[in-house]
């Protein structure tokens, strides 16, 4: 339902309201409205909107400053019980980035509770309107200035791939956790499919343990706009190579979330995190894949210990998977550094870094997505 439904028209709400909680500052010739106003219909919560109003003379914007809604999920939930949230920036109509955010993973009694290693809530800080890297928009070398947005923030421990509530007991102690990662992704991706119908370029692009479900939902993009140029950002999460993620994957009900959201006739065994590109790559062979790690990534090797692995074999962990891929996807495009960063796209790094002597990130990056090739 949109913001103009109910049988009141978006124009006629926001001219009322303006009237009843109009405050007017002069400057130069400019009169801004600021206006806090709450649609409820779907949850759409305008604040601090800025509403530049004429009153009898022409309104001019010098500057664009990025808007972003924080819009209320009607199915999603976090791992607390907590409500779930998503944000979205209005851009170029036929332009849409899709935005994965990290913050860990849970599937033991250890992780759960005893220490906690996901973020369990959507908190006021996912606002991405002071994020960095390519959600800075001011920033010319940004490829993704002209683009929508969609940020989905994360708060379900499962990589975005789970469907269930989960128990996990030590003794006489206890902790639940919602793992429904997968539902909250799918909200926000309605909420995008319901709006627009004609998108040309679609990026899916995630961070950390954000980026380990983009292969998936880069397919969900592709099955919904099958005209569209699909290009998937994986941010981080390339050395995860354990015999334990399928038991991980177990434990969330991964297995099931993959069938029904690729459409599979049967439940894929053994699932782990390159087999989820590998699959997603056969399904959609025109899927563009950009992967980024660094080999001393301390949460990438703290998060193989988790999982029973040396964290020592992260470096061997990245170029196996990295090589495996090349070689079995039609578009596959890595970079590897050498520093012991986490994550590249939520921060200044992003421009910072090159690939080459005369080839920063954002010129490797809009340079495959332009082409489909480096």
């Amino acid at each position: 339902m949109g913001i103009a439904d109910k049988g009141y028209g978006f124009v006629e709400s926001l001219f009322d309201y303006c009237m009843g909680n109009l405050l007017l500052i002069q400057r130069k010739t400019i009169f801004f409205c600021v206006m806090q106003h709450h649609f409820w219909s779907r949850g759409i919560n305008f604040i601090s909107l800025l509403f530049f109003f004429g009153c009898g003379q022409t309104a001019t914007l010098e500057k664009e400053v990025p808007i972003w809604l924080k819009i209320h999920s009607e199915k999603g939930i976090c791992s607390d019980g907590s409500p779930y949230s998503f944000f979205y920036k209005k851009g170029l109509p036929k332009k849409l980035l899709i935005y994965f955010q990290g913050g860990g993973a849970a599937w033991d009694y250890y992780n759960v509770a005893t220490l906690p290693t996901f973020k369990p809530a959507v908190f006021e800080s996912d606002d991405p309107g002071s994020w960095k890297g390519i959600f800075d928009f001011q920033n010319k070398v940004n490829p993704f200035t002209e683009y929508s947005f969609l940020v989905l923030p994360y708060c379900s421990a499962d990589v975005f791939l789970g469907d269930m509530e989960k128990r996990y007991e030590n003794g006489k102690h206890s902790k639940t956790i919602k793992h429904f990662g997968s539902r909250n992704s799918l909200d926000g991706i309605q909420w995008i499919i319901d709006r627009f119908s004609d998108l040309e370029q679609i990026v899916v692009a995630g961070s950390s343990a954000g980026a380990i479900a983009t292969p998936i939902y880069g397919c969900v993009m592709a099955d919904s706009y099958p005209n569209a140029t699909i290009s998937v950002i994986c941010d981080s999460s390339g050395g995860y190579l354990s015999d334990s993620i399928p038991k991980v994957f177990d434990t969330w009900r991964t297995h099931e979330v993959i069938q029904k959201l690729l459409d599979l006739n049967d439940k894929p065994a053994e699932i782990n995190v390159e087999k989820l590109a590998l699959l997603a790559g056969k399904r959609n062979e025109n899927i563009q894949f950009i992967v980024y790690n660094s080999l001393n990534d301390t949460s990438q090797r703290s998060f193989l210990e988790l999982l029973g692995e040396s964290g020592d074999r992260l470096n061997d962990n990245l170029y196996e998977t990295a090589n495996f891929l090349n070689q079995n996807l039609r578009y596959y495009h890595y970079y590897i550094d050498s520093s012991n960063y986490h994550t590249i796209l939520d921060n200044d790094r992003f421009y910072k870094t090159k690939v080459s002597l005369e080839t920063s990130f954002p010129q490797w990056v809009e340079k495959i997505i332009g082409r489909g090739q480096d």
